[in-house]
């Protein structure tokens, strides 16, 4: 019979220590990322409570969102609270879980720029999130936006796990755009919704839309698509408007001078596709307010020989967006403008002329309420006076024909007045004056009455 020594004895209890810290240690790690340790809750233990969760869910008309077919992926996603006691640790799993008739599927809002000549303009947004649902029976998809706080449980690249809210949350741009964007609308629809931003820019970006589609924006000359050593040149005439859709094959790479800016993918098929290029605009630039945009079936969307025929040059007055720019901008522009326009000689003598004008009838205006405010009995004159129409470069004009005809009036309606108050004057001092019996009896219809009688009475002994 085998007796162990001392020292072995210390050195397996020293190792069952060890064992047991590592283990310890191992589940404080899961619990800080919130993942389930497997040393506590083990595979099959969880198996055997998610089946009779199942069953528990299918009488509330629900299911598991992760079948027990992909068991594993409950160990890798951050769904578990551990809390501790001095004997115990209590493990805390929160299952997803979805009704049966729902299946959601999430989308994420990606905007791409575009040129309009030195400037570049997208549609504004923060990060969000879009899930649409189409049950069975529904024939419109309901959608539930996710951005702003919503994220901190909706992180699809990290653990490809999203809770959806009961309720849409509100964007700072509003979800509104996202909503019209995803189920379709007509190109008003879409502009009152989805306002654009505009910056001066030039600068060339690349945008990956798909795994094999890009849109290049402000693109710089030259540009080449290398397949199987066949190179082509991409044209250089669409880098002022809208910008280049290019689909590009895995075993095909965009370069320019010196610098390869799309590299090849990895892995890649032996089959090769020819690069596909086309000029593309916004559908808010377009002649057509009406016409209907899905992004669902955007091979739907009309095709064109040429931009003339689609293109709205004037879109920056009827369509809504924002031109952010810069002050810098504005000053130079500013001095351009103003070294641009250039005072002759002609323009100094009409100014000249118009400020005497002014003052002439400041001077007339004044002396002639001084003269009224002299004579008695003087009375308020109005004067109806033609409006100063707000029109460029004939304000000035305005106001000055306006004072001068206010001017002209109220010298013709005084002079008026005068030459009227010295002809009544002059027209009493010639009719001889009555006495002053006469006079007063003359302020009574009795009186003048009795008199009149009297004379007819007397006028046969004259």
């Amino acid at each position: 019979m085998d007796f162990i020594t001392r020292n072995e004895f210390h050195a397996i209890k020293q190792g069952i220590t060890v064992t047991r810290l590592l283990h310890r240690q191992a589940i404080l790690s899961a619990c800080k990322e919130h993942k389930l340790p497997s040393s506590i809750v083990h595979p099959q233990v969880l198996q055997k409570d998610l089946l009779s969760l199942g069953k528990e869910l299918q009488k509330a008309d629900q299911k598991l969102a992760i079948s027990l077919a992909d068991l594993f992926r409950y160990y890798k996603l951050s769904i578990t609270e551990c809390s501790f006691t001095s004997s115990k640790l209590f493990v805390l799993v929160k299952i997803p879980i979805l009704r049966r008739t729902n299946t959601w599927e999430l989308f994420e809002l990606v905007t791409v720029p575009f040129a309009w000549y030195n400037q570049t303009c997208a549609i504004p947004h923060r990060p969000l999130y879009l899930a649409a649902n189409k049950g069975i029976g529904s024939r419109k998809a309901e959608t539930r936006e996710i951005s702003e706080t919503g994220l901190h449980q909706c992180k699809p690249y990290h653990d490809q796990l999203c809770f959806i809210p009961h309720f849409s949350s509100e964007a700072l741009e509003g979800p509104e755009c996202a909503r019209t964007l995803f189920q379709g609308g007509t190109v008003q629809e879409i502009s009152q919704h989805c306002p654009l931003e505009c910056h001066p820019s030039t600068t060339m970006s690349i945008s990956e839309v798909l795994e094999d589609t890009y849109i290049l924006t402000h693109p710089k000359a030259p540009l080449y698509t290398v397949c199987n050593n066949i190179t082509t040149r991409l044209p250089d005439q669409y880098k002022h408007q809208g910008s280049v859709k290019l689909k590009l094959d895995c075993s095909c790479h965009l370069e320019t001078t010196g610098e390869i800016l799309i590299p090849r993918r990895f892995p890649c098929s032996t089959t090769t596709e020819k690069p596909h290029y086309t000029h593309i605009i916004p559908g808010l630039w377009s002649h057509f307010p009406t016409l209907v945009i899905d992004v669902h079936e955007q091979h739907m969307l009309p095709t064109y020989s040429s931009m003339e025929g689609c293109l709205n040059d004037n879109w920056t007055i009827t369509i809504p967006h924002l031109n952010l720019t810069s002050h810098e901008r504005i000053l130079q522009d500013l001095q351009i403008r103003l070294q641009e326009a250039q005072v002759t000689q002609r323009n100094t003598t009409a100014m000249t002329a118009h400020s005497f004008l002014l003052y002439w009838n400041i001077i007339l205006t004044v002396s002639v309420i001084y003269l009224l405010l002299k004579i008695n009995n003087a009375f308020l004159l109005l004067a109806t006076l033609p409006p100063a129409k707000a029109e460029p470069g004939l304000l000035w004009h305005d106001i000055h024909l306006s004072l001068l005809c206010s001017s002209v009036t109220i010298f013709t309606i005084f002079l008026l007045y005068y030459l009227g108050k010295s002809l009544i004057q002059r027209w009493r001092k010639t009719t001889p004056t009555r006495p002053e019996n006469q006079q007063q009896e003359a302020q009574s219809p009795d009186s003048l009455l009795d008199q009149g009688a009297a004379i007819l009475y007397l006028s046969p002994e004259v």
